[in-house]
C-alpha cells in the first residue's frame, strides 16, 4: 500500500509538473486571493498601530508619560529618600516604561520668608527654552544656579543653600510637570506675552508666585533648610513618538497596575500615573476598524473560493479521464481519491504559500513606509499564531473547494435543489442581520450575498439562454451557434457566469464602498464645519470671541452665530439640546445639508425663521427720577459694546431721588427688597408689595413701551411690584417675542414634545423661554444630537430680555474661503481663537492611517477582483476550446471556417461576460448598500454624523468597465487567434445556413 500510495503521489507530481496554463492560473488565482487576505491582515495591524500612535500624540503634554510620584515630608515617610529613587526606577523598569527623568518640586510655598515655587530636574536643558541668561550648572549647596520660569518676586535664600538666578526660561511643554502646575499656566503665559489680551478678556487673576528650577534633584531634595517642607518627587518616563505600539498596550497596562500596587504596598504616599484609559480607548477605536477591513477580507475570501471553483471546473474533464485510465489499469477507489486529493491539495497549498509570501512582502513594504517595525508587525499579523491558523484555514478551504469541484457533477437545477435551499438560507441570514444590525456577520456578509446572487443567476441563466437562442433564429449564424451550444450544454457556462457575478459584484461593491467612505469623510467635514471656517473661543485661553475681535471687521462673509446648551423640561430620555442661532439668509449657503432632512427647501426654511429682533432700551447718559413711598433696592442693567452687559447697583431708594446713569444702553431696572426676605422661619414665604413712580428727566414717554416682568406691572410711570426671593422682578423694554414666540426649527423628537400650537418651552442658560416650532428638520449642520435653530438676532433678544447677559455671539461661520482669509484668521487678533476649517478636516481624514488603509484596501480588492474576472474569462475561453473540442471539430468538418469557429467561441465568452457583468452590477449595488447599512462607521471606524449613504462614482465605474471590456476582448482574441488550423479546405455549410 505504501508503494502504491507513493506511486500515486509521484504520478500526481508528474502531472502537475507537466502542467498547463490552467494549472498555473489556478495557483495564481489562489495566491492572489490569499495575498489579499494576508496583506490586509498586515495592513490592518500597521493602520491600527499608527492610529494608536496618533492618539498618543494627541494627548495633552501633561498626560503623555508614565510617572511615579511621591508626596509628603521626608520626616513622615517610613522610606528614606535614596530608597524612594530606587523603588520608583525599579517599578517603572518592570512596567516597561522608558528610562525616567527624576524631579523634585516645592510648589508655591514659603521658603526662607519668600513665597515661591522651587524645583530641580536632572537634565533641565532638554525641557526649557532659554529666553535670557544662560543655562544653570549642577546645583550644589555652595552655588545652586536656577532659572526663573514665571512670576515676579524675590529669590528665596534658605540657610546653607545659596540660590543664584542665572536667567529666564519657559517650559517647552507640560510633559515634564504634568498637572503639578496650575491648569491656568498656559493662559497666564499668554497674558504675560500679551497683557492687552488678558485685559480684553476681562479676567482678573492674582499674579502667580515665581517659579525657579535648578539642574539636578539631589541637592534640593537633601538640603537641611528644606527638610520640613512639603514636596513632590516624580520620576517621569515620557512616551516618545510611536510608543507604545498597538501590541504593547496590554503589557504596559498590566505592568502599570503591578507597579502601582508594588509602590503603594511600600507606602501609600506613592502613586503611579499613566494614560492607560486613553490608551485603551485608542486601542478600542483602532480595533473597530477591523469591522471595516473585515469586509475587504470577506470579499477576498469569497473571491478566492469562487475562483478556485471556476478553475477546478476546467480540470474536471482532464481529471476524470485520468481516473478512468487508472481504473482500467486496475487502480482502486482509494488510489483514485488520493490522486485527486494530492493534485488539488498541492495546488491549494502552492497557491496559499505564494499568497502568504506575497502578503508578507506587502506587509513589510507597508510597515517600512509607515515607519513601523517590520519584524514586529509581521510577528503580530501574518506569522502570528492567528496568522498561521488563518493560512491553514485558507489552504484547507481552497483544497476542499477544488476537490469538490473536480469530483462533483455539474448542477442541473432541476426542481428545488440543495443549492437553492442554501441560497435562500444565505439571503434570509443577510436580511436578519440587516434587521438586527448585527455587525458580527460583517466578515461573512460578502460571501453570503455573493453566493445567493450566484445561485440566483445560475437559476435564471438557462431559461435566458433558451430565449436568446430563439430570438437569434434567422439572424447571425455565429450568435445562434453560440447561444444554441450554451443552451444545450450550460454546465460550465453557469459556473463561469456565477464566478463573474461574484467577481464583478465584489469589485463594484468594494469600489462603491470606497466611494461611500470617501464621500462620508467629506460629508462629515461639511457637517461639522458648515461653512469654510468656524471661529470660536479657545478654552485654553478663555478669551471670548467678541472680546478678541470686532465682528464687523471679520474677514470674508462672516455670519454671527449663537450656540448654547439647554434642555426641554423633563422630556423622557433627554440628554440635552443645542440652541443654535444664525442669520436666516445664511441657511441656503450651508454645506453638509441633505435634501431629505426636511420637507421644505432651505429657502422656505429661511423664510420661516425670519423674525423681528433687537433689544431696545434707554440710551445713556440719562437721569432717572424715582419716587418710592417705601424703601426698595434698585439695580440698573446696562448693555455695553461687543455684546457685554453690566449690572450697576443704584442702592436703596425711598422718597424722591435722581439717579444718574452714564454709558451704554439701559435695558432693565431691577427691583429688590431693601431688606433680605426670609426664606425660613415664621416669615418664610411672605412676599413684599409696593409701588413706585419712575420717569426719565427731560424725556417724557421714554419708558412708555416698557413692560414689567417677574411680579412687576408698569402703567404709565407707575410700577406696582410683588417681591419674593424666587423671582427676579424688573421692568424692561418690550421685545417682539412678548407678542409672538420666536419661530424655530426643531428635530423631530423635540417637535413632537411641543404643544398644540407648536409652543416649546426651553431651559437655556438658567432661564426658561418659549419658542414656536415652525418646521421640523431631521438634522442640522453644525449640531450633533437634538437641535433647536432660530434667527440669531431674535434669540439674542429673547434670552437677553429674560436676563441681560444670558446670551452672546460666540461663533463666526465664515464663507468665501481664500488665501487672504486663511492668512487673516491665522494672524492677530484671531490667532487667540479656536479655528476649524472644513478643508483641514478633510485633509486630516485623508491622512488618518485607518482611513487611508481602509480606502487603499478597498481599491486593491476591487482591482484584484477585476483581474480575477479577466482570468475567469480566459479560463472560460480555454475551457471551451478544450471541452467543446468535439463539437467544434464537427462544425469544422461540416465546412465551418476558422473565422466562424473563432466567432462562436468569442460570442460564447461575450454572452457569459455580459450576463456576469449585468448580474454582478446588481449584486455589487445590493452588497454595497447592505454593508453600508450594517457597518455604520466612517473610514476611521467611528460613528458617522451624518449617517453613511451609498455613493457610486460613475466615472470610476465607467472607466473600470471600459478597461475591463478592452482587456477581456484582447485576451479572448489572443487565446483564439491560433485556435483552429488554417490549412484545412473549408466547405460550404448549407445545412447550417
Amino acid at each position: 500500500m505504501a508503494r502504491s500510495a507513493l506511486y500515486v503521489l509521484g504520478l500526481a507530481l508528474r502531472r502537475l509538473r507537466r502542467g498547463t496554463g490552467t494549472t498555473a492560473l489556478i495557483v495564481l488565482g489562489v495566491a492572489a486571493g490569499a495575498a489579499v487576505v494576508f496583506g490586509i491582515r498586515a495592513g490592518t495591524t500597521v493602520a491600527q498601530d499608527r492610529a494608536v500612535a496618533q492618539a498618543v500624540q494627541r494627548l495633552p503634554d501633561g498626560s503623555r508619560s508614565v510617572r511615579a510620584v511621591w508626596f509628603g515630608v521626608p520626616g513622615q515617610s517610613p522610606v528614606p529618600e535614596p530608597r524612594l529613587d530606587e523603588l520608583a526606577r525599579g517599578a517603572l523598569a518592570r512596567a516597561g516604561a522608558p528610562t525616567p527623568v527624576p524631579l523634585v518640586l516645592y510648589r508655591e510655598t514659603t521658603i526662607a520668608g519668600s513665597f515661591a515655587g522651587l524645583g530641580g530636574v536632572d537634565g533641565l536643558d532638554r525641557f526649557v527654552e532659554l529666553r535670557s541668561g544662560h543655562l544653570p550648572g549642577a546645583c550644589v549647596p555652595e552655588r545652586c544656579e536656577v532659572l526663573r520660569l514665571r512670576g515676579a518676586g524675590a529669590l528665596p535664600q534658605p540657610p546653607g543653600l545659596r540660590l543664584v538666578e542665572v536667567g529666564e526660561a519657559a517650559l517647552r511643554s507640560r510633559e515634564l510637570f504634568g498637572d503639578f502646575l496650575a491648569p491656568t499656566d498656559n493662559a497666564l503665559a499668554d497674558a504675560e506675552v500679551s497683557p492687552s489680551l488678558a485685559a480684553a478678556a476681562g479676567y482678573h487673576r492674582p499674579p502667580p508666585a515665581p517659579l525657579f528650577l535648578a539642574e539636578g534633584v539631589r541637592t534640593l531634595a537633601t538640603a537641611p533648610a528644606l527638610e520640613r517642607l512639603y514636596r513632590s518627587y516624580a520620576w517621569v518616563s515620557p512616551l516618545g513618538p510611536g510608543a507604545p505600539r498597538l501590541w504593547e498596550i496590554d503589557a504596559l497596562a498590566a505592568g502599570v497596575a503591578r507597579a502601582r500596587s508594588e509602590l503603594q504596598g511600600v507606602t501609600t504616599q506613592f502613586d503611579l500615573i499613566a494614560p492607560v484609559q486613553e490608551l485603551r480607548e485608542a486601542q478600542a477605536e483602532s480595533g473597530r476598524a477591523g469591522h471595516r477591513l473585515a469586509v475587504v477580507g470577506g470579499e477576498a475570501a469569497a473571491l478566492l473560493f469562487a475562483f478556485a471553483l471556476l478553475a477546478a471546473m476546467t480540470l474536471r474533464r482532464d481529471a476524470g479521464a485520468a481516473r478512468r485510465r487508472l481504473a482500467w489499469a486496475g487502480a482502486r477507489a482509494w488510489q483514485l481519491a488520493l490522486l485527486t486529493v494530492a493534485e488539488t491539495g498541492a495546488l491549494a497549498v502552492a497557491g496559499t504559500v505564494l499568497g502568504v509570501l506575497a502578503g508578507i512582502g506587502a506587509g513589510a513594504l507597508v510597515a517600512g513606509r509607515a515607519g513601523a517595525p517590520v519584524g514586529a508587525v509581521l510577528q503580530e499579523s501574518v506569522v502570528s499564531p492567528g496568522g498561521l491558523v488563518l493560512g491553514l484555514v485558507v489552504a484547507a478551504g481552497a483544497a476542499f473547494v477544488l476537490f469538490g469541484a473536480v469530483v462533483s457533477r455539474p448542477a442541473r437545477f432541476r426542481g428545488f435543489s440543495p443549492l437553492d435551499a442554501l441560497a435562500l438560507g444565505a439571503a434570509a441570514l443577510v436580511l436578519a442581520a440587516l434587521q438586527a444590525g448585527d455587525s458580527e456577520l460583517t466578515l461573512l456578509l460578502p460571501a453570503l450575498v455573493a453566493f445567493a446572487a450566484a445561485v440566483a443567476v445560475a437559476r435564471l441563466l438557462l431559461p435566458a439562454l433558451r430565449l436568446l437562442e430563439r430570438a437569434t433564429r434567422g439572424r447571425s449564424l455565429g450568435l445562434r451557434l453560440a447561444s444554441l451550444s450554451l443552451a444545450r450544454n450550460p454546465g460550465y457556462a453557469i459556473v463561469a457566469t456565477a464566478f463573474l457575478v461574484v467577481s464583478f459584484g465584489l469589485a463594484l461593491s468594494a469600489e462603491s464602498y470606497r466611494s461611500t467612505l470617501r464621500q462620508a469623510e467629506r460629508d462629515q467635514a461639511a457637517f461639522l464645519v458648515p461653512r469654510d471656517y468656524v471661529l470660536r473661543e479657545d478654552l485654553t485661553r478663555l478669551i471670548p470671541l467678541q472680546d478678541a475681535a470686532a465682528l464687523a471687521r471679520a474677514p470674508g462673509d462672516a455670519a454671527p452665530v449663537l450656540r448654547l446648551s439647554g434642555g426641554v423640561g423633563r422630556l423622557e430620555g433627554e440628554t440635552g439640546i443645542t440652541l443654535l442661532g444664525l442669520p436666516p439668509a445664511t441657511l441656503p449657503q450651508l454645506h453638509g445639508w441633505r435634501g431629505g432632512w426636511s420637507a421644505a427647501s432651505r429657502v422656505e426654511l429661511a423664510r420661516k425663521l425670519q423674525a423681528a429682533g433687537g433689544l431696545g432700551g434707554l440710551r445713556l447718559p440719562a437721569v432717572l427720577l424715582v419716587t418710592a413711598p417705601t424703601p426698595v433696592r434698585l439695580a440698573a442693567q446696562v448693555a455695553l459694546a461687543r455684546g457685554r452687559f453690566a449690572r450697576e447697583e443704584l442702592g436703596v431708594v425711598v422718597g424722591t431721588q435722581r439717579l444718574r446713569l452714564s454709558g451704554g444702553t439701559l435695558v432693565g431696572l431691577e427691583l429688590k427688597s431693601a431688606t433680605k426676605l426670609q426664606e425660613r422661619g415664621a416669615d418664610a414665604g411672605r412676599a413684599e408689595r409696593g409701588a413706585l413712580v419712575v420717569s426719565v428727566e427731560g424725556r417724557p414717554g421714554a419708558l412708555a413701551e416698557w413692560v414689567g416682568v417677574g411680579g412687576a406691572t408698569l402703567s404709565g410711570r407707575s410700577v406696582s411690584y410683588t417681591l419674593t426671593g424666587q423671582e427676579v422682578t424688573r421692568i424692561r423694554p418690550r421685545v417682539p417675542s412678548d407678542a409672538e414666540p420666536v419661530p424655530v426649527l426643531a428635530t423631530p423628537r423635540l417637535a413632537a414634545a411641543a404643544g398644540a400650537k407648536g409652543l416649546l418651552p426651553l431651559q437655556v442658560g438658567g432661564e426658561r423661554v418659549v419658542v414656536r416650532v415652525a418646521a421640523t428638520v431631521r438634522r442640522f449642520p453644525g449640531v450633533l444630537g437634538q437641535a433647536v435653530v432660530g434667527d440669531v438676532s431674535a434669540l439674542l433678544t429673547l434670552l437677553n430680555a429674560e436676563r441681560p447677559g444670558a446670551a452672546r455671539v460666540n461663533e463666526l461661520w465664515i464663507g468665501g474661503a481664500g488665501p487672504d482669509v486663511a492668512h487673516t484668521l491665522a494672524s492677530p487678533p484671531y490667532d487667540v481663537l479656536a479655528l476649524s476649517s472644513r478643508s483641514i478636516l478633510e485633509a486630516d481624514a485623508a491622512r488618518d492611517p485607518i482611513a487611508h488603509g481602509t480606502l487603499f484596501a478597498l481599491a486593491a480588492a476591487a482591482l484584484v477582483a477585476l483581474l480575477l474576472a479577466l482570468a475567469g474569462i480566459l479560463l472560460t475561453v480555454l475551457g471551451d476550446l478544450r471541452d467543446e473540442r468535439g463539437e467544434l471539430f464537427d462544425l469544422e468538418a461540416e465546412g465551418a471556417s476558422p473565422a466562424l469557429l473563432r466567432r462562436v467561441v468569442r460570442t460564447r465568452a461575450a454572452i457569459v461576460a455580459g450576463a456576469g457583468l449585468v448580474a454582478g452590477a446588481a449584486t455589487g449595488l445590493v452588497l454595497g448598500a447592505a454593508v453600508t447599512d450594517l457597518v455604520g462607521l466612517t473610514a476611521r471606524a467611528i460613528a458617522p454624523e451624518p449617517p453613511l449613504r451609498l455613493a457610486v462614482d460613475p466615472f470610476v465605474v465607467a472607466v473600470a468597465v471600459a478597461a475591463y471590456a478592452l482587456a477581456a476582448a484582447t485576451l479572448v482574441a489572443l487565446a483564439t487567434r491560433r485556435a483552429f488550423p488554417l490549412d484545412r479546405v473549408p466547405r460550404r455549410v448549407e445545412a447550417l445556413e
